[in-house]
């Protein structure tokens, strides 16, 4: 971290190029490094809601301007990475303390999520499941702290689930360590062990 933060402008001038050249695949590997693991680490919660929710915006598909070969893949790639933006949105609202408008979000993010039909799991990427993996594990969290400990347990076993599906270890450990929380939460130490 120490090493990027004099790169901010850099990275943000990025951020702000992907959203405006619709560089949906850029933005879905970057969105959890920069928005989580940067911003979040370094407590600029505000930013972080600000960036996820303009990129949100900016990325509706009637703002597209360029035609693509295949638009269904790149349409369900756009509806992931939105999703995602959603719920990064309200994570980090509720990170900074406005627990009812993000948890809404993290909701109606979590209640969003569809599996893909047939037709569409021949275009589906591999990262879809990790998004809502990370929908999940953010709505399990939210949960957790708001003391619904039976939902954030559930929502935590259904990320755990997509997490180790597909190789995820990092997604994994964030999964069960929720899990674990929850179990302390529930005074179950054993389990939490």
């Amino acid at each position: 971290l120490d090493l990027l933060t004099p790169e901010i402008e850099n990275i943000r001038a990025a951020w702000r190029w992907g959203v405006t050249h619709f560089e949906v695949a850029l933005l879905s590997k970057a969105l959890f490094p920069y928005l989580n693991m940067f911003l979040e680490s370094q407590g600029w919660y505000l930013e972080g809601e600000e960036t996820a929710y303009q990129a949100y915006l900016s990325l509706n598909p009637v703002n597209q301007q360029n035609d693509t070969t295949d638009s269904a893949s790149n349409e369900r790639s756009l509806a992931i990475l939105r999703l995602q933006l959603l719920a990064m949105t309200g994570h980090m609202q509720w990170r900074s303390g406005k627990f009812e408008r993000g948890l809404r979000l993290l909701e109606e993010t979590v209640s969003q999520i569809k599996p893909a039909d047939d037709s569409e799991r021949r275009i589906q990427e591999q990262n879809e499941p990790l998004a809502q993996s990370l929908s999940l594990y953010l709505a399990g969290l939210a949960a957790e702290v708001l003391g619904d400990y039976k939902g954030a347990e559930q929502l935590a076993r259904q990320s755990l689930q997509l997490a180790e599906d597909n190789g995820s270890h990092y997604q994994t450990f964030y999964s069960y360590r929720l899990l674990g929380k929850v179990a302390i939460a529930n005074g179950d130490y054993l389990k939490a062990e």
